[in-house]
């Protein structure tokens, strides 16, 4: 005899929209939260894998470490926010991932084009963030945030 579970009453229904969001913050949440540790407590293990170069400057180990912090915050920010991402505040979180993607991968674009940077955990990189503006760029227009500002253009 097979025994159906039954949902709590408690639990919440989550549209596939919803879940959507939910697995788009949950996604940048862990990357961020994994990419700022290891800016804050081994910055030169990731410019190692990320440039094939570790700095020896003591400035530019405290900036990647500041850096690591304003990265482990988004990680934070997007597990909190994770559960009402269809929320104002979760429309402009999402919108705001979308611009540091966008532009995270630009400026890593900029270092293979401009300054002869070409390694594998480099390359990876920018497909990451190109892959994640996507996602919140179609999550973005999906959630209709678009339709509000079509009339300034």
């Amino acid at each position: 005899m097979i025994k159906k579970t039954m949902k709590s009453e408690h639990e919440p229904k989550v549209s596939p929209k919803e879940m959507n969001v939910k697995l788009l913050l949950e996604a940048m949440a862990v990357m961020s939260l994994v990419t700022g540790l290891l800016l804050i407590l081994i910055p030169a293990f990731l410019s190692k894998i990320v440039f094939d170069n570790t700095p020896t400057d003591p400035a530019i180990f405290a900036l990647a470490r500041i850096t690591g912090t304003a990265i482990l915050s988004i990680g934070m920010i997007c597990w909190m926010v994770r559960l009402e991402g269809r929320s104002k505040a979760g429309k402009g979180l999402i919108t705001g991932l979308a611009i540091y993607n966008s532009l995270s991968m630009m400026v890593l674009a900029y270092a293979v084009i401009m300054q002869g940077f070409s390694t594998p955990g480099l390359w990876t990189m920018i497909l990451i963030h190109a892959v994640m503006a996507g996602w919140c760029i179609r999550t973005t227009i999906n959630m209709k945030i678009v339709s509000k500002y079509q009339k300034l253009f």
